[in-house]
């Protein structure tokens, strides 16, 4: 069974991309899976407080996954499962597609933060048999690729060496979010039209099919 894997925090970010994953998962007979990741260095005290706040942690991230659940099991039908690991959030993001062979889509929500720059870099996609699905929160609903990258907050370039780069809205400090398709190259001037693989790029509230 093929599973959406979706990173659990408290952005509005992460809501519609629990969604959309669950929408996927329901029409494709798949499952979603949440990986919650806590920080280590919010137990850098003594071993008895550090060992309490690590499980107050915990049971607030089960109590949200409850309710996260039992929406889902509600609207789609669907039953999540919950992984929680503690780390630095992208090495346990990719131990856990490692450690469970049948995560085969991760679905992030990359909205403008506070937390500085980021980089996603999804390894190995075939522009043959992969698709790339961006979903724009509050925006308009099916844009082709030309008019995702002619918005204010997106810029797409792509190159030889670096393979396709989309890089998002800078946040309070100027630093930008991107996402990296290292083996992806893509032939365009000043529109980004995708020819080699496919984008689908929909609005949140046009999350069906």
């Amino acid at each position: 069974m093929r599973k959406f894997l979706v990173v659990m925090d408290d952005s509005p970010e992460f809501v519609n991309a629990l969604r959309f994953a669950a929408l996927r998962a329901s029409k494709t007979s798949g499952q979603v899976e949440i990986l919650a990741i806590i920080a280590p260095e919010e137990f850098q005290h003594w071993i008895g407080v550090a060992e309490q706040m690590r499980f107050e942690a915990k049971e607030r991230i089960k109590e949200h996954f409850r309710i996260f659940s039992s929406i889902l099991e509600k609207e789609e039908g669907i039953i999540p499962e919950l992984v929680i690991r503690e780390g630095d959030k992208v090495t346990e993001v990719l131990a856990q597609v490692k450690d469970d062979p049948e995560v085969g889509i991760i679905v992030l929500g990359a909205g403008v933060s506070n937390e500085g720059a980021y980089t996603v870099t999804i390894e190995g996609f075939d522009a043959a048999t992969d698709k790339l699905t961006l979903v724009i929160v509050n925006g308009a609903s099916n844009l082709t690729t030309t008019e995702f990258d002619q918005l204010a907050n997106v810029e797409v370039t792509s190159d030889g060496i670096s393979g396709t780069q989309i890089l998002f809205a800078p946040d309070s400090n100027a630093q930008s979010g991107k996402l990296v398709l290292p083996s992806v190259e893509e032939s365009f001037d000043s529109d980004w039209t995708a020819t080699t693989y496919t984008v689908e790029i929909i609005a949140d509230t046009n999350l069906v099919g």
